[in-house]
């Protein structure tokens, strides 16, 4: 299964991510801002996959998809959001979103998302899924 890593300011949300997640067999962790996801990424920095609200504090979930793509390039980053347009939608995905989760969303809909995430994450060089090292905070 996977390390996953889950960011997102609404704590029920969070947690029960991380719980259903769990129950999949996924290793995950948690974090309430975009600070300390990037915090996570060093403590773990094997993570394979990212969910993450696009709206949070200080920093948006664009760019923490941009900071994840420097610091690990074979990770795969999932942004969800309550308040999507089209324009958010397209610049996750040319920023290098792998998908992008309308909120509320069904938990069959993340599985499939999660499923093609770490199918494409299998698919990548190992050399690309080497997380780098970057003094960005």
């Amino acid at each position: 299964m996977a390390l996953i890593l889950i960011a997102d300011d609404d704590r029920a949300t969070r947690e029960t991510l991380g719980d259903l997640l769990s129950q999949e067999g996924h290793e995950t962790y948690g974090a309430a801002s975009a600070h300390e996801l990037l915090e996570l990424t060093r403590e773990h920095p094997d993570f394979e996959i990212v969910l993450t609200d696009l709206k949070m504090p200080q920093m948006d979930g664009i760019q923490v998809l941009e900071i994840i793509r420097l610091r690990n390039p074979g990770a795969r980053v999932i942004v969800m959001s309550a308040f999507s347009t089209v324009d958010s939608v397209l610049t996750a995905w040319r920023r290098g979103a792998v998908d992008y989760l309308q909120k509320p969303f069904d938990w069959k809909d993340l599985q499939e998302s999660l499923s093609r995430a770490l199918d494409s994450h299998s698919k990548v060089p190992e050399s690309d899924r080497r997380p780098t090292s970057t003094g960005d905070s």
